[in-house]
């Protein structure tokens, strides 16, 4: 091998390359860019689980809002229980994957009145933050004990009661 000055190029098939010194710049760039990489590449994984993190608590959230709505759709129509709306939640939260969640079912209907507030029926829906992310909170991000939570309120179905006029 003929070692030649770095600035010395010859033509090979129409292209100029430089016989020596090419090859040790472009070790050199090599190894930059590996440098560069192990930088680069903790943030890009950081930022990437944190974003995942993200996604699954507000899909998560999505789910126990929905299924607070249905529990409590459930509710407010005629004859429904209070554990029968407590199982509807359950039952779709166990098929989207949410596991761990409290459900309370409320129903302030007694049967009679024909004000808002006692034909009221409301569903609450509590899951640890912990459940509620892929990772559970391995970043950390919030306090121990931290909940989410979803809350529906419906008025009950049915007729209202007739009052006589004095």
């Amino acid at each position: 091998m003929v070692r030649l000055h770095p600035a010395i190029t010859s033509n090979l098939l129409g292209r100029e390359i430089t016989v020596i010194g090419h090859r040790y710049r472009h070790a050199r760039r090599r190894g930059a860019a590996a440098v560069e990489l192990a930088v680069v590449a903790p943030f890009l994984v950081l930022i990437f689980l944190g974003t995942t993190q993200f996604a699954s608590l507000f899909y998560t959230r999505h789910s126990l809002v929905h299924a607070a709505r249905e529990a409590t759709r459930e509710l407010a129509i005629q004859g429904t229980s209070e554990t029968g709306a407590q199982s509807i939640a359950e039952d779709y939260l166990a098929v989207v994957g949410v596991r761990g969640a409290t459900v309370t079912a409320e129903n302030a209907y007694a049967g009679s009145g024909d004000d808002a507030a006692s034909r009221r029926v409301k569903v609450t829906i509590e899951l640890p933050v912990e459940n509620a992310m892929i990772l559970g909170d391995s970043l950390n991000m919030f306090q121990p004990g931290f909940t989410i939570s979803a809350e529906s309120t419906m008025r009950k179905e049915g007729e209202l009661a007739i009052r006589a006029s004095p």
